[in-house]
């Protein structure tokens, strides 16, 4: 549970450090949506980011903020898609091993892009119980550094670079 909190010094700290390895996605503004709801609506194109989803944001944020006087020899987190794809990819970026596991369900399209940075891949059973368990034991026999997917504030302030852009590209939305 984290008990700390995120503040825009944080994101925009994540935003320089993620800078060259992460695009930077368009707003795409839909006009027939707008229409059908009758208020300007608008998307944050993510499924252009590296790995397909924004988590790629959150995952080099934290594999990047990683001490580089103490890098470890790896890094291992859980995830059935999104995240374990972004974590393998901040691991090849940073030029260091990742371990992902995911459970045996994971669909054939995300193993696939997962593999794209080969990581090595662990399977178990699908449950998030299952995942973080056997990811805290390679961590711990390894010496892995645990990303952990959704409660990690170096993964949430990486993340929140989404946002940060989303706001930028569109200076006209009031809330």
């Amino acid at each position: 549970m984290l008990t700390a909190t995120l503040s825009i010094q944080d994101v925009e700290d994540a935003a320089r450090r993620i800078h060259p390895y992460v695009s930077r996605t368009p707003v795409i503004w839909s006009h027939a949506t707008s229409r059908y709801f009758n208020t300007p609506v608008c998307f944050k194109c993510e499924q252009f980011q590296k790995t397909g989803a924004f988590t790629a944001r959150g995952a080099c944020n934290a594999v990047l903020a990683l001490a580089a006087t103490s890098v470890p020899p790896g890094i291992v987190t859980h995830s059935p898609g999104n995240r374990a794809a972004g974590v393998a990819y901040a691991a090849h970026v940073r030029g260091i091993s990742a371990n992902v596991v995911v459970p045996w369900t994971t669909a054939p399209k995300k193993l696939e892009i997962i593999r794209r940075y080969d990581p090595e891949i662990e399977f178990c059973e699908p449950t998030m119980a299952a995942c973080k368990a056997e990811a805290l034991r390679i961590s711990s026999e390894r010496g892995f550094a645990l990303i952990r997917p959704c409660d990690d504030l170096d993964v949430i302030a990486g993340d929140a670079t989404a946002a940060a852009e989303f706001l930028a590209a569109t200076p006209s939305l009031t809330f």
